[in-house]
């Protein structure tokens, strides 16, 4: 019964350092975005079945920290809020946002990067699917 009760009173401790370590890291985020850019890296057009890779690049401070982000799609789909982590000295990295198309036909898409923490950004690229 003893090895019971300090067994629940470890996952205790470990829960509340880590719910600790969450607040400590939400107020002690010290990384700012200084820019982003967004570009379409289209496949060429031999097939009506592509993924098109949208590159989103985040520049910041080189403090460290935690971005959330996410990604609109003109298409009305969202991503939800993600998140990337910077370390100490990361001045630029990248996320993704894989968009599929298929089918007959033309469309003008965007897709809008937008920062969420630690401040508010947004950067969009327009590209055309087109399949014949």
């Amino acid at each position: 019964m003893a090895f019971l009760s300090a067994l629940t009173t470890v996952v205790l401790l470990v829960i509340a350092g880590y719910v600790a370590w969450g607040w400590w890291q939400e107020r002690n985020n010290a990384v700012q975005v200084v820019k982003i850019a967004v570009t379409a890296v289209q496949p060429p057009a031999t097939t009506c079945d592509v993924q098109v890779d949208v590159v989103g690049t985040i520049q910041t401070d080189g403090s460290a920290g935690l971005i959330t982000y996410e990604w609109l799609r003109s298409d009305g789909q969202s991503s939800g809020a993600l998140e990337q982590a910077i370390k100490k000295g990361e001045t630029s990295t990248q996320v993704h946002l894989y968009w599929r198309f298929q089918g007959q036909g033309t469309l003008d898409a965007t897709a809008t990067l937008r920062i969420l923490k630690p401040q508010v950004l947004e950067a969009a690229t327009k590209f055309t699917y087109s399949c014949k």
